[in-house]
């Protein structure tokens, strides 16, 4: 075990992170006759000085001694079949779970019987990876409790399953992109045999439900090593089975791919459209895809109209670039305007990278110091227009101000197509935005 983890320094650390809330319920249990410790992700964050999300306690008291003994505060029976009640303490949700070993799992998620116990070894033994099977509790003289070598991996920074792998990822398939998520997050490798067993077991997942696979691969678009992990999703065949439309642009567009998605902005619609940029297929393919993986109408509208609006052929016309970025105000709003350029940003960058050894570069000259130039112009003048009247609301005139102008006709087409020629008139000239001045020339037009 490294020295940093066997230290004294060490120890004091993880005691200083802890809220008091934590302690609270820890010498609370323990005054009841308990054994507990904090256990999985809270202790490796810990010793990575990384935020902690979550705080999940093991105890040797059963579910009801544990509600007996928090009876005075809120208390949530979250998964009390499987031993698990969550404890309101400070505002703060922390699942107890009692110590338990667990055998089958015939619906690849939760195992088909539990049997509690009362060693915290046992407990630790049925976790996915070493760095999630590492228990501390405070009190104790011997705090740290790591019959896996758990901290030496993250020492190492590398990820590796608690036994054998094959039986791990056999038990909850999840846990194979899960195994991705943590190198996106983490930054650790994949050590060599639960690497192997991810390539192998990869199909398990598409007997997974689609919404916990979602939530994983979401984590890892938005992780810091994200490129990382999209690669390994891709190598080990995990994306062909969570999105096979995706998977078949990959194999000729990898490195493009992860590397586009990973100069994006940490803005999950904007990693996900850089993801389907150089998916050749319809809108409506890649909308199916999304689905498939239960996103929110909100993420699969974004996601597609950044697509759909990422073609921006005037970016280099620097006399009308104003006009343009209010017209793409106008068509998809200032946020999801920033979200394009960010994008076709990402796309240019990727593709003059010396690793985008699958394209050809002779096929877009633009794609060079001059039109990363022009992005940046772009950026700075649509922070400059995105106050300006951009959408028919916008407008000084409306059909009454036309009708009792007596131009155009009583007719709700005609009336409209007459309020889109002034807005085009108030997208070239946003001071033309004046009910005198638009009225004029729109007379003018009628001579």
């Amino acid at each position: 075990m490294s020295e940093i983890f066997d230290s004294t320094f060490c120890l004091s650390a993880l005691r200083r992170h802890i809220p008091n809330a934590i302690t609270g319920i820890i010498g609370r249990i323990m005054n009841n006759g308990g054994q507990v410790y904090i256990v999985g992700g809270a202790v490796r964050h810990i010793l990575f000085n990384l935020p902690i999300k979550d705080w999940d306690l093991a105890t040797s008291l059963h579910p009801e001694a544990i509600e007996s003994i928090f009876n005075d505060m809120p208390t949530i029976p979250t998964g009390r079949k499987f031993g698990t009640i969550t404890v309101i303490s400070d505002n703060i949700p922390v699942e107890i779970t009692t110590f338990r070993t667990e055998e089958n799992y015939t619906d690849l998620r939760h195992p088909d019987k539990i049997t509690y116990v009362s060693d915290i070894h046992k407990d630790l033994s049925r976790r996915d990876f070493t760095i999630n099977a590492i228990a501390y509790n405070p009190y104790l003289s011997e705090a740290l409790v790591d019959p896996f070598g758990g901290c030496e991996d993250i020492a190492q920074g590398t990820i590796k399953t608690v036994g054998n792998a094959q039986d791990r990822f056999s038990e909850d398939p999840l846990r194979l992109i899960r195994c991705v998520r943590f190198l996106s997050e983490l930054g650790y490798d994949v050590d060599e045999l639960t690497y192997d067993a991810v390539n192998q077991l990869s199909p398990l997942l598409a007997q997974i439900p689609r919404e916990r696979i979602r939530e994983e691969f979401s984590r890892i678009l938005l992780a810091p090593r994200v490129s990382d992990g999209l690669s390994m999703l891709i190598k080990t065949g995990i994306l062909k089975v969570i999105l096979p439309d995706l998977f078949i642009a990959s194999e000729n567009y990898a490195s493009l791919i992860c590397k586009a998605v990973s100069v994006c902005k940490i803005d999950l619609t904007l990693r996900l459209a850089a993801l389907f940029y150089h998916v050749r297929h319809s809108q409506y393919t890649i909308e199916h895809s999304l689905k498939s993986l239960k996103y929110d109408n909100y993420t699969i509208k974004t996601t597609l109209k950044i697509l759909a609006n990422s073609n921006l052929t005037w970016l280099n016309e620097q006399e009308n670039l104003k006009y343009h970025l209010r017209k793409l105000l106008y068509s998809v709003g200032v946020e999801d305007a920033h979200r394009i350029l960010e994008l076709i940003f990402a796309i240019s960058i990727s593709r003059s990278s010396p690793c985008s050894s699958e394209y050809d570069k002779q096929t877009d000259k633009s794609l060079n110091g001059t039109f990363l130039e022009s992005i940046e112009k772009c950026r700075i003048s649509l922070a400059e227009v995105s106050h300006d009247p951009v959408k028919l609301s916008d407008l000084a005139i409306n059909g009454h101000d036309l009708l009792n102008a007596g131009i155009g006709s009583n007719n709700g087409v005609e009336l409209g197509k007459t309020l889109n020629q002034a807005l085009d008139f108030v997208h070239h000239n946003p001071e033309w935005n004046n009910k005198e001045i638009l009225l004029a020339k729109l007379r003018d037009l009628q001579i």
